[in-house]
């Protein structure tokens, strides 16, 4: 299995990430307009309607050619790790995250778009001010796997967020994963 993880915007730029369990950084506000301005882990991808793949030209090293093997794409042989959308999805419920020797963070999601947070660690929140947050309500929506929170007092927070294809049900996700902290529904 190919371990980097690729992900196409709907205007040709295609971004990759060397990892397997789940996006790293917050695409929600990537300014993705502008290839020339971007890492060199950026590039450009176009449908090759002779192959039925896709053609991918990175800023930086050799051009991909990816083969369509059913739902999955394909490198030399390779599979990819596939993310499906989950923009707009509305979560509800209480979601822990239970360390070992630590103090459990958590949010209670509403499904009418509101959120309480309690014992968000620093090292969650890689792609906003980097501070802990011990508790804190507001506002959230699902955006390019990203979780953008908007709290009471106007400040912002946004958190890379993945939802496993286990879950074939997106109106009753039971488990998420922020980075590497696996967030489980329950209640």
């Amino acid at each position: 299995m190919l371990t980097d993880h690729i992900l196409f915007f709907g205007n040709g730029i295609v971004v990759r990430h060397g990892f397997i369990n789940g996006p790293r950084e917050c695409y929600a506000r990537l300014p993705v307009s502008n290839l020339s301005t971007l890492p060199s882990n950026y590039g450009r991808w176009q449908e090759n309607k002779a192959t039925g793949g896709i053609d991918v030209v990175w800023q930086e090293g050799g051009p991909w050619r990816l083969k369509r093997e059913g739902r999955l794409l394909s490198l030399d042989g390779r599979k990819l790790v596939s993310y499906r959308p989950i923009d707009a999805v509305k979560l509800n419920g209480v979601y822990v995250y239970r360390p070992v020797g630590d103090q459990p963070s958590a949010f209670a999601f509403m499904a009418d778009g509101r959120f309480e947070a309690v014992n968000l660690s620093e090292n969650m929140m890689t792609c906003s001010s980097g501070k802990a947050i011990p508790k804190a309500t507001g506002r959230y929506e699902v955006s390019k796997w990203t979780l953008l929170l908007t709290f009471d007092d106007g400040a912002t927070a946004m958190l890379p967020l993945r939802i496993g294809d286990d879950q074939p049900d997106l109106n009753d996700v039971r488990a998420f994963t922020v980075i590497s902290y696996e967030f489980i529904r329950e209640r």
